[in-house]
């Protein structure tokens, strides 16, 4: 998978997002991110197709136009709700030592295997194997024995939910490579299948028309929970309550709202014309506003998750777009006695918590080429070739910065 582009797609409840990204040496390296806005979901369903594709097509079209390569092909991350969970064991014979054909049959046999009814299969991850009478998460290829007996997780989405974005990439014209649950996505990404074998982790995913409550304990992704109000009751108060324009309220409830803020200062922070008058908010009109509805919000979703903490104290994980709000880590540290990390992933060009389970659908995909017997990618192989040639002719002499903006900026 080295050197061949992969994409990313989400379709958010607000915006569709494309990362278009790169192993190299190991190492991820993400060549383009696009987000385009849409109206096309409602919570988790899709109420316009046409708004969703339009959205679509123009973050291909981004993409594709500042890479040189058209995007064909994508991973596609798709909302963990009301998803279903099983663990299956198999036993498969072994002929002298377990060679990566037995695994991958073995593999090719689970995601082959018959859903529920009204259900398709997403994800399946192979989370354990026995082998002489022990038991490792570590594949164990050219292990000598007889029989090998492989316990995996299967991951099961509902088909009405799933199927009208499978149908919504389609009429994009786009194929789809895999499928990643966002909550699968998110593990990756945050390496949180390796850090909840000894403890559960509660993550609590703050999006606009959407929060959700996911469980993840002795290396599984075991539940999922969710509130379809999500954080855009607060984005009306603001809206509603103190006048200020729908394009600007996003931006002061993430980034001017402090939950733990005592003295709240009242200069302006904000200042805006209507029909002749101006207006200005301080941090005082935030917080007096916000502070105690916010935190009264994040207290349901501590107290819905209570039966989680007769399991061990749990960690908590907070992502999602709502997730900076500064005070969220305090004040969920000091109501539940967790240790509570605000979550963003450290891969260079991604600053936004939003796009963690984009990022981990890579992550996904290539930690599961050894179960497949062939892996895709999103571009034509020779037409990447010939714009890297193309390229490097044009541009021998280009500096490393003028490189990088080139990568993460539109060519004009």
């Amino acid at each position: 998978m080295e050197k061949e582009i992969l994409a990313a797609l989400e379709i958010a409840d607000h915006e569709v997002r494309l990362l278009v990204g790169q192993f190299y040496n190991g190492r991820l390296n993400i060549l383009k991110v696009e987000q385009v806005s849409h109206k096309g979901v409602s919570s988790y369903s899709i109420i316009s197709e046409n708004l969703v594709v339009e959205a679509i097509l123009k973050a291909v079209e981004n993409a594709s136009r500042n890479l040189g390569v058209v995007i064909e092909k994508v991973l596609l991350v798709v909302p963990g709700i009301q998803t279903k969970h099983t663990t299956k064991q198999m036993q498969i014979p072994i002929t002298g030592k377990v060679s990566d054909l037995d695994i991958k049959r073995a593999y090719r046999e689970l995601i082959e295997s018959k859903a529920m009814d009204d259900y398709v299969l997403t994800n399946v991850m192979m989370s354990k194997y026995f082998v002489n009478g022990s038991s490792t998460r570590k594949l164990p290829l050219n292990e000598r024995c007889t029989h090998l007996t492989i316990e995996a997780d299967c991951y099961y989405s509902r088909q009405s939910i799933i199927f009208p974005y499978l149908s919504a990439v389609e009429a994009s014209g786009l194929k789809i490579i895999d499928i990643v649950l966002d909550d699968i996505g998110l593990a990756k990404e945050a390496a949180l299948f390796e850090s909840s074998i000894d403890k559960p982790i509660i993550v609590y995913t703050l999006a606009r028309s959407l929060s959700k409550m996911t469980l993840y304990y002795k290396g599984k992704l075991l539940s999922t929970d969710y509130e379809t109000e999500g954080l855009n009751k607060f984005l009306d108060l603001l809206a509603n309550d103190l006048g200020i324009p729908k394009d600007a309220v996003e931006n002061l409830l993430y980034y001017n709202t402090n939950l733990m803020e005592i003295k709240p200062k009242e200069d302006p922070i904000f200042i805006w014309s209507y029909r002749g008058q101006t207006h200005t908010v301080s941090d005082k009109d935030l917080a007096e506003l916000l502070n105690d509805s916010f935190k009264e919000y994040l207290l349901e979703l501590l107290n819905r998750s209570e039966p989680i903490f007769e399991l061990g104290q749990p960690n908590i994980l907070v992502t999602g777009s709502g997730s900076v709000i500064e005070g969220i880590k305090e004040f969920l540290e000091g109501e539940s006695n967790a240790i509570v990390e605000q979550y963003r992933s450290m891969t260079f060009g991604i600053k936004e918590p939003s796009l963690s389970s984009v990022v981990g659908a890579f992550y996904y995909y290539k930690d599961q080429a050894v179960f497949r017997y062939e892996s895709d990618f999103s571009a034509n192989k020779i037409e990447l070739e010939a714009s890297i040639l193309k390229d490097k002719d044009e541009h021998e002499d280009e500096s490393m910065t003028q490189k990088l903006k080139k990568i993460f900026f539109e060519k004009v």
